[in-house]
């Protein structure tokens, strides 16, 4: 996907669900990284103090994000969850972290010479429980809150 900036410039975006970070996986981000200006992962199942070490995928990228549970959480069985999104560091942005008060969905803006854009990437529940229609409701109107908070800009929406 491509995403045109003004009539020379043009940024490239991926979305990934990558089920979890690890050293196979890593290897496999850096090949996307490689090939797109933007990458949304989903999925990563790292604690708040781990995404720093999403830095080390790549010298040419920075990224942030948000884990899908609370640091002090007691978790039975695997981790689960979380977002980020990577981003070039030649695309010469100004990087603003816009705070979702959620879990499921990291934002941010990126102000360029020709104007803003905001970043949001989501990771929304699957399953067709109560619980879940409740949760993907309120998902969406998180995402509702941000985009109007932050109507100066372009929105890139990305994710599961």
């Amino acid at each position: 996907m491509m995403a045109a900036l003004n009539a020379s410039t043009s940024i490239k975006l991926l979305s990934y669900n990558c089920r979890g970070v690890n050293e196979y996986k890593k290897g496999y981000l850096r090949t996307l990284l490689a090939r797109c200006d933007v990458l949304f992962i989903q999925e990563h199942w790292l604690t708040d103090l781990q995404i720093s070490d999403l830095s080390a995928i790549s010298e040419d990228h920075s990224v942030r994000g948000v884990s899908g549970f609370e640091q002090n959480e007691v978790l039975r069985g695997r981790p689960y969850g979380g977002c980020a999104i990577f981003w070039r560091q030649s695309l010469n942005a100004k990087i603003t972290a816009v705070d979702t008060g959620s879990r499921r969905v990291y934002a941010m803006r990126c102000c360029f010479e020709f104007g803003s854009l905001l970043f949001i990437n989501v990771y929304l529940p699957s399953e067709s429980d109560d619980d879940s229609s409740e949760e993907f409701t309120l998902q969406l109107s998180i995402i509702d809150n941000v985009i109007e908070q932050n109507c100066d800009c372009h929105i890139i929406l990305g994710g599961d």
